[in-house]
C-alpha cells in the first residue's frame, strides 16, 4: 500500500512538471522555473494557468559560469 502511494505521488509529479513545460511555453514563461516547481508542488500548475501570458519576449537567462567576477 505505501509503495502504491509513494509511485501514485511521483507520477503526479512527473506529469504536473511536463504540463507545466507545455503551459509555461505557451505563455511564454520561464519553463524550467515552473517545471520545477510543479515538481515540488504540483498545485503550482494551476497558478500557472491564472497567470496571463508575456507579450514581450523573455529575458535572457544568467549563466553561472564565472564571467562577471572580473
Amino acid at each position: 500500500m505505501a509503495v502504491q502511494v509513494i509511485v501514485i505521488c511521483g507520477l503526479v509529479a512527473i506529469l504536473a512538471s511536463l504540463l507545466a513545460g507545455i503551459i509555461a511555453a505557451i505563455k511564454n514563461r520561464d519553463v524550467s522555473y515552473w517545471m520545477g516547481w510543479s515538481f515540488l508542488l504540483p498545485p503550482m500548475v494551476v497558478a500557472l494557468l491564472l497567470l496571463p501570458g508575456l507579450k514581450e519576449p523573455r529575458p535572457p537567462r544568467r549563466s553561472d559560469d564565472g564571467d562577471d567576477s572580473a
